[in-house]
């Protein structure tokens, strides 16, 4: 058999030469495109301290976004119980963000500038209502106000493609607060398996350390159990990756059809402020509907001292809580409660009363003939209450 071989033209070997360069700038440009996404999930390498530097960061001053409520470039998560007021919160502070207007009326906005909000259910109608009465609530015009709105029910922010237009888009608009609604709508796996929250979370962080911007999660909490009460910040759903990744923990309950609702509030860095806000959600004018509103919370001093004891109240809801789970149905005396937790009357009184008026997961009732008062679940909802029941 003969081998017959054909010699190329100078036309052909041009063409082949640019059909080779054509396919070696489109490999360069698919590694850049996944190196670039492979960057913003990537953690940067930490740089060792020197004894100076050491002392340096101990004596630095806190870098507040909102004073005494997060600092800047921190990741925020913002826990809610269903049908709570989570979305009017979010908005609040978007529009407190983007204006420089304290936030509630009384948390001053210390790094004020865009606010990108990032919606992964409700309709795309939900969240720009909201912004809008709550800016005019404020006496703003929400046109004027920097705010961006990325409604992507579609996007998974585990995917790369997706968190690197998420971090392109945060990076685009300058923004200073980065709101991702809720969790559970945008990643696509388990929240509990911590692999696949991991690689949502650690890219978040990255929007943090790149960007300089706070990340704001909502995220939704686990319904309460009358068989294992837990305190409403530790009833996070999913992964406990996600308890360990904020830094200022934000946790919603409450009626906002009451015209209030209760924020229980969690710093790594702590400010001077209340572990319980009181917000009301104050509607303005005469409408029928969709009137301004405004969200003000219930203290009279943004720079108001922590209580005294309230770490040792913390403690004493965290014990009185876990006496209940053990002692079940019988539920637990006056006597009792100071014999087993070891509180004085006073840290243990303050405690049963927030356990009972704002964590709504106890209550006190009069049981058998004697008479006796003892602290029970709420097993019916009409029972939590205190009428008539003197606590301590």
């Amino acid at each position: 058999m003969s081998i017959v071989s054909h010699q190329q033209t100078p036309e052909q070997v041009e063409l082949q030469a640019e059909a080779r360069a054509r396919i070696l700038r489109l490999v360069d440009e698919r590694t850049q495109q996944a190196e670039n996404a492979y960057n913003v999930a990537l953690p940067p390498l930490p740089r060792t301290m020197d004894a100076h530097d050491i002392e340096a960061n101990a004596g630095g001053q806190i870098e507040w976004a909102v004073t005494d409520f997060w600092t800047r470039a921190s990741p925020i998560l913002l826990a809610a119980e269903e049908k709570s007021g989570k979305t009017f919160v979010v908005c609040s502070l978007a529009v407190s963000v983007a204006s420089g207007l304290a936030v509630f009326g009384k948390l001053p906005v210390v790094d004020p500038g865009p606010v990108l909000i990032v919606a992964g259910e409700g309709s795309k109608f939900d969240v720009p209502r909201r912004l809008k009465r709550l800016s005019e609530g404020a006496g703003l015009t929400l046109r004027d106000l920097p705010i961006n709105f990325l409604y992507g029910p579609a996007l998974k922010l585990n995917r790369k493609r997706d968190m690197q237009y998420v971090f392109n888009e945060a990076e685009r608009t300058g923004a200073k607060l980065v709101v991702i609604d809720p969790l559970a709508r945008l990643m696509e796996g388990d929240e509990n398996c911590k692999e696949t929250v991991a690689s949502v979370l650690n890219p978040l962080l990255m929007i943090c350390d790149k960007l300089g911007a706070s990340v704001c999660l909502v995220h939704h909490l686990a319904k309460q159990s009358t068989d294992n009460p837990r305190a409403i910040n530790k009833r996070s759903r999913g992964s406990t990756d996600i308890a360990s990744w904020y830094s200022t923990g934000i946790f919603v309950s409450g009626n906002p059809a009451s015209g209030q609702v209760c924020l229980s509030v969690t710093q790594r860095v702590r400010g001077n402020i209340p572990d319980s806000l009181q917000v009301e959600l104050n509607e303005l004018g005469d409408a029928p509907e969709d009137r301004p509103m405004r969200l003000v919370a219930k203290f009279p001093n943004p720079n108001e001292k922590r209580r005294q004891g309230d770490e040792e109240v913390e403690k004493a809801i965290d014990a009185v809580l876990d006496l209940l789970h053990e002692r079940g149905a019988g539920g637990l005396s006056t006597n009792e409660l100071l014999l087993h937790t070891g509180f004085p009357r006073l840290v243990l009184g303050v405690a049963i009363k927030r356990i009972i008026l704002e964590m709504k997961q106890a209550f006190w009732e009069k049981t058998d003939e004697t008479g006796d008062t003892k602290l029970l679940f709420p097993a019916r909802v009409n029972c939590m209450t205190t009428d008539g029941v003197p606590i301590f």
